[in-house]
């Protein structure tokens, strides 16, 4: 089974290495054995044996690197099933790609985002995500998450960002989640609030937003799922679903571009890994 890796620590490569080593499985490399550059907001070029531009419709720089390594995933496929994919494919599979509740853009004017970053890595990858694509915004982050998590990654992530900051902190429907008091309690910033009940504050948060402010609605991916099921159904917010009437290159293209999940082909597999 292939192996496809992004940027991660040293140590953590080391026990990858080891791993793929021990499996007798072939070990790709970002920065070694293909490569990304020129990162724009909304593109980047992805290069392994020529350099070629994409354009993509998913937010943060993160998700050029998810993109990056599904195109190298995407190679190893090609060479399994001995069937090419063409060019044209794989630039709509990226632009298009989409994956609900990770930076998703519900409401535009003020901007509302879902994004279920829920570990020390996926709060930096937000915060950096936030001041680029909203500078001198104030952000309002509301968050719901599982006990074992530690506020004070997402504080720090917001202030190493230098991001203007109010915090609401909720529970949701899930036998690990954590009260609100409990992550009220490890924020260290002055601005927070405990709000147990997010159907009734999210509506009024949002109601209260100038021009100048985002709500984010961040934590668990459990929680995310239960938000963007509320809105979708009590706001008709503008959630992206499938287009019908994609042709069929389209809609594999898509397919293969569903952003570092592991893919099982009848006939191989191939792990994708990132931090």
């Amino acid at each position: 089974m292939p192996v496809v890796v992004g940027q991660v620590d040293c140590e953590a490569l080391d026990v990858i290495k080891q791993k793929a080593e021990f499996e007798h499985s072939s070990l790709s490399l970002l920065g070694e054995d293909f490569f990304i550059s020129n990162q724009e907001l909304y593109s980047f070029v992805y290069e392994e044996l020529e350099p070629i531009a994409y354009k993509i419709g998913m937010v943060g720089k993160h998700q050029q690197h998810n993109a990056a390594l599904a195109l190298k995933a995407t190679t190893l496929l090609e060479e399994r099933v001995g069937q090419s994919i063409s060019r044209r494919a794989k630039q709509v599979g990226i632009n298009k790609a989409t994956w609900p509740g990770r930076l998703e853009r519900v409401a535009k004017v003020p901007p509302l985002l879902l994004d279920g970053a829920h570990n020390q890595e996926g709060f930096v990858a937000l915060a950096q995500a936030l001041k680029v694509h909203f500078p001198g915004k104030s952000m309002h982050m509301f968050i719901g998450s599982t006990v074992e998590k530690d506020m004070s990654w997402l504080v720090d992530a917001m202030a190493e960002a230098d991001l203007l900051t109010t915090y609401y902190f909720t529970t949701f429907d899930f036998h690990r989640a954590a009260k609100p008091e409990d992550l009220y309690r490890q924020a260290i910033t002055m601005y927070k609030k405990s709000e147990p009940d997010w159907r009734e504050a999210i509506p009024r948060i949002y109601q209260s937003l100038t021009k100048d402010e985002v709500l984010v609605v961040t934590g668990s991916l459990y929680f995310i799922s239960e938000v963007r099921a509320y809105l979708q159904k009590n706001f008709r917010m503008t959630l992206k679903v499938s287009d019908r009437r994609q042709n069929t290159s389209e809609i594999l293209s898509q397919r293969y571009f569903r952003l570092n999940l592991e893919l099982v082909i009848a006939s191989s597999s191939i792990y994708i890994g990132d931090a």
